[in-house]
C-alpha cells in the first residue's frame, strides 16, 4: 500500500500486478461497504412482511385446532404479536422483527403439537 501511495505522488507508473491487487482492494471494500449499507437499511424498515407471517401463522395454528389442543403455546404467540405491534408503532422495529419471529416461530410449535393431539385421538 505503501509503495502505492508513493508512485501516486512520484507520478510513476504503478506494475500491472499492483494495479490489478489495488483493484481488488478496491472493489472488497466498496462491496464490503453497500453490503454493511445495506443491512443498515433493512434493520431500519418496518418489519411488514414478518408480521404478516406471524399473524398467517397464527391463523394456521387456530385452523389446525391449537385454540384446544395447544392453547397456551398459541396465547404466547399471540402475545409476542401484541408486543410487536406496540414495538412498531413505538418505531423499535428490531425489536418488533424478533418479536414477531418469535410469534412466528411459537405458533409454528402450537399447530405441531396441535395435529400432533389431532392425530393421536
Amino acid at each position: 500500500m505503501i509503495v502505492f501511495f508513493s508512485t501516486i505522488l512520484t507520478n510513476e507508473r504503478i506494475p500491472s500486478r499492483m494495479h490489478h491487487q489495488t483493484d481488488s482492494v478496491i472493489r472488497f471494500f466498496y462491496s464490503f461497504f453497500i453490503i454493511l449499507l445495506m443491512s443498515g437499511c433493512a434493520a431500519m424498515t418496518a418489519p411488514v412482511q414478518d408480521m404478516s407471517n406471524a399473524r398467517q401463522t397464527i391463523q394456521a395454528a387456530r385452523d389446525a385446532g391449537a385454540e384446544v389442543r395447544a392453547a397456551a403455546m398459541l396465547e404466547q404467540a399471540e402475545q409476542l404479536l401484541q408486543e410487536a405491534s406496540q414495538q412498531l408503532e413505538d418505531g423499535d422495529y428490531i425489536s418488533a422483527r424478533s418479536s414477531a419471529l418469535k410469534a412466528k416461530q411459537q405458533a409454528m410449535q402450537a399447530r405441531q403439537k396441535a395435529l400432533q393431539k389431532k392425530q393421536n385421538e
